[in-house]
């Protein structure tokens, strides 16, 4: 995905003594992920080729992750061998999980953060596993801040537990959270300048048409997992509520307390990200690591809900015919097997690289693979990567499409990049985005730029790369 272009740029950054900055010289977080980007950075620092290492180290995190949930039974004691293997099944064939194995980003790695914190915390006795239970918790968060949402009920699990025995494991697990977090939510704020990612300010804001935006995007997301988010509603019942004696749900009270805290965290995250819009990128990232999660409490809702095994397995075999169909049919899927993003963006950012002067700008609203093959001085008119457009106001924010909305044309040219590419990454002949309408709209713009074309062959079939070239001052 281009996204994962902008750590590699970080990350090569870092690797040639300039830090963790997008361009030399400017420090902004334009990455959600640090743990991510500092894997891809100590990588980066042996010369391996990020693209593969990327897909490489993804494969090792998903097959971890799976096998962690053919075990789920070894933590979740009230689940049998053939629950795990169930929910192993589901996962491997669900169509917002799979893909992002060959993504370049940080999905996969939260994915298995996600289940081996939550499986060794629930599982935490002595003062040593409450440790690394809080270490666990700070790492996961520093993955992904949403991973907040699975650390705090987990902590909460750790203080109810602790009542019944003797012993501080709380207090332990907190401490060592706060023992590895702190310092880096120290560093980082010195070093950015801010509290909260840059992406953060370019990305989300809080109103109706976010929560509208939110709310399509779940309703569309329910269409690839329904069967998963379905089960979620009797799911709940038996775990907070059902209490009839010998019944799986009602069996254990240590157990569904267990369960109540990767519920907890499900849900959070369904909220949370239905509150700030969703996201653009194909393959629901947002809610693509809630996967596993889902596949374990839709087994143990099958389980409450069939006794007897033929039901269940049948029950089991639907839901993977109907994920492995969303591969073919549900376009947050199938179409990222046409985008081909990378040949294109290679192409045409090594063409920038060889036709722009040594101190040339590029301009450019894709800020992954078009910039990380230029190696140009880039400015993002999007704002992941710059901090005035990503505090600009947009016009009613959230109507429009997430992380897409901000924008300063006039800004950028004032910036004087020497190409501007307007839209996506093949580039446009006229205005998308809201820095595309202010440059385009500008008088100068019109005196000082001229529209080009190169052809380039990607993706099985020649295409057209559009962009703005400035003018010699002879031209103008």
């Amino acid at each position: 995905m281009d996204d994962a272009f902008i750590f590699f740029r970080y990350a090569e950054n870092f690797s040639r003594g300039e830090g963790f900055v997008y361009n030399p010289g400017e420090r902004v977080e334009g990455c959600t992920s640090f743990l991510w980007l500092l894997i891809l950075s100590i990588t980066a620092l042996f010369k391996f080729d990020l693209l593969v290492f990327s897909k490489l180290i993804n494969a090792v995190f998903i097959f971890f992750t799976v096998k962690l949930i053919a075990d789920t039974h070894k933590y979740i004691r009230m689940l049998t061998p053939a629950h795990s293997a169930a929910a192993a099944a589901l996962l491997s064939t669900t169509a917002a999980f799979a893909p992002w194995l060959s993504s370049g980003m940080e999905t996969v790695l939260f994915s298995f953060l996600i289940i081996i914190t939550y499986f060794y915390s629930i599982n935490a006795e002595t003062s040593p596993e409450y440790g690394i239970s809080g270490v666990l918790c700070a790492l996961l968060v520093i993955c992904r801040p949403e991973g907040i949402f699975l650390a705090a009920p987990i902590f909460v699990f750790h203080y109810i537990m602790q009542r019944g025995r003797a012993g501080n494991g709380f207090y332990i697990s907190l401490f060592k959270f706060i023992f590895v977090y702190a310092p880096y939510f120290a560093w980082r704020y010195f070093y950015y300048g801010s509290l909260m990612p840059n992406t953060y300010h370019a990305k989300i804001g809080f109103g109706l048409a976010q929560l509208s935006r939110g709310a399509y995007y779940l309703f569309d997301y329910f269409i690839a997992a329904a069967f998963f988010l379905i089960l979620l509603i009797p799911a709940g019942y038996y775990i907070f509520f059902f209490k009839e004696k010998g019944a799986i749900s009602g069996k254990d009270y240590e157990n569904n307390l267990k369960l109540a805290v990767l519920y907890i965290f499900i849900i959070s995250n369904i909220v949370f990200v239905t509150l700030i819009g969703g996201d653009f990128m194909y393959g629901f990232r947002f809610f693509a690591h809630l996967s596993a999660p889902l596949a374990i409490i839709a087994v143990y809702a099958l389980a409450a809900l069939f006794n007897k095994s033929a039901y269940f397995k049948t029950a089991v075999i639907i839901i993977i015919v109907y994920s492995l169909a969303q591969f073919f049919v549900h376009p947050e899927v199938y179409g990222i097997a046409d985008s081909s993003p990378v040949e294109f963006g290679r192409a045409a950012g090594l063409f920038l690289k060889r036709n722009a002067p040594p101190d040339g700008l590029l301009a450019i609203n894709t800020a992954g693979i078009i910039p990380y093959y230029s190696k140009l001085k880039t400015v993002d008119m999007l704002g992941l990567t710059d901090k005035h457009i990503a505090r600009s106001d947009a016009v009613n924010f959230g109507a429009g499409p997430a992380g897409h909305e901000k924008g300063d044309g006039l800004y950028i040219l004032e910036k004087q990049p020497y190409f501007i590419v307007m839209g996506n990454f093949e580039g446009s002949k006229t205005p998308i985005y809201r820095s595309d309408i202010d440059i385009f709209n500008s008088p100068a713009f019109k005196v000082k730029y001229r529209l080009k074309v190169h052809k380039i062959f990607a993706g099985g079939r020649e295409r057209y790369f559009y962009y703005y070239e400035k003018k010699p001052p002879d031209e103008r």
